[in-house]
């Protein structure tokens, strides 16, 4: 008989069922576990029972069979409690896993998406810069295309009137000449016959300034319409000048204009680059704290079911338990539905949370 209760005690101290439930039962009835020896265990186990036995004379035996059953009960769902933590346990890694994995995929994208966008910029940039300078470049040959062309004309203008005053002054001079020489003629039959050269005198010297007088009115006419002409081109060629002193102010307007898109596109450049850096150092601390919390959430878990001094009762609850593990695993899925997406249009950024992508896509989000 002793022979089978040795071998059934040896039996027993290599079941560790049996060995957590001694332990449990330790804990159920606060003794103090100075001994790691099964054993020593079951014998301080068994006073116990004695002690709850002669304290409890009174209870029948099915009563005793009862706390027994109930006890059983509370050790499996114990056992079922620690069976959904270690299933939570595996889910949260998981979780976190695939959490960390879309983190990084989406600070790739955004990165990807950035880079790109900076060298759109860029190229557009450059590109703008470049047809600037050509077409200032362009509007400068042309407007001394067009001083050439009005200084030209100018000049071939003066030297026409140059020379047609040159042969108007001969003309004049040529016809002095020839008055002078007529009026020699007539003193010379002045001398002769003074009065059949007088008489003859009066009526030539009448029809001469009458021709005179038409000729005067002529050239008169002519200066007039000439001086009028010459108004008209002066009047062109200041209207001209004042066209071409517009043009080069429009010019140095559009360049200044031109400097100050190129200075709004060199800001926005580095605005991009602090908001990709303030991004990346959010991705960052969103992950350390991600991490940090699954980390201590694990660690409370198995500390409070080891050290913390909670008895049986307050673990045997298996719906606190899930709504409890069900806690980090539902603030992770928020985190995640709510990420910040950016995107970069005209020169402007803007914020956009993947719900608001969904629905602009008509699809759900992940």
């Amino acid at each position: 008989m002793a022979q089978k209760i040795s071998d059934a005690m040896n039996e027993l101290k290599e079941n560790e069922s049996f060995r957590y439930v001694v332990e449990t039962l330790h804990l159920l009835f606060n003794i103090p576990q100075d001994s790691a020896d099964l054993e020593e265990k079951i014998i301080m186990l068994q006073k116990k029972y004695e002690e709850i036995a002669s304290a409890n004379q009174q209870k029948t035996t099915e009563e005793i069979l009862t706390e027994l059953v109930a006890l059983k009960e509370k050790l499996e769902s114990q056992d079922q409690n620690q069976h959904e933590f270690t299933s939570w346990k595996e889910e949260s890694t998981s979780a976190i896993m695939s959490m960390k994995e879309a983190l990084e995929m989406l600070q790739q994208e955004n990165t990807a998406a950035l880079k790109d966008e900076i060298k759109k910029l860029q190229h557009e940039h450059t590109s703008l810069r470049e047809q600037s300078e050509s077409r200032i470049s362009s509007m400068k040959e042309e407007v001394e295309k067009l001083q050439l062309e009005h200084t030209s004309a100018l000049k071939e203008e003066i030297e026409k009137l140059q020379k047609e005053s040159s042969s108007a002054l001969k003309d004049e001079l040529d016809k002095l000449r020839q008055e002078n020489t007529s009026l020699k003629e007539e003193m010379g039959k002045l001398r002769q016959d003074p009065d059949a050269a007088l008489g003859e005198k009066m009526e030539d010297k009448e029809m001469d300034s009458q021709e005179e007088n038409q000729a005067f009115k002529e050239e008169i006419e002519m200066f007039s319409e000439e001086f009028l002409r010459l108004r008209r081109d002066i009047t062109e060629l200041r209207s001209s000048t004042e066209s071409q002193e517009s043009l080069i102010d429009t010019l140095a307007q559009e360049r200044q204009v031109h400097l100050e898109q190129m200075k709004q596109q060199t800001d926005i450049l580095s605005e991009l680059k602090s908001t990709d850096e303030h991004h990346q150092s959010q991705l960052d601390s969103l992950r350390t704290m991600l991490e940090n919390k699954s980390v201590s959430s694990f660690q409370e878990d198995d500390d409070g079911r080891t050290a913390d001094g909670r008895t049986a009762d307050s673990r045997s609850d298996p719906v606190e338990s899930e709504k409890n593990a069900m806690v980090p695993a539902q603030k992770i899925s928020d985190i995640h539905y709510h990420l910040l997406r950016y995107t970069v249009e005209d020169g402007k950024v803007t914020w956009t949370t993947e719900e608001a992508l969904a629905k602009s896509d008509g699809s759900q989000p992940d």
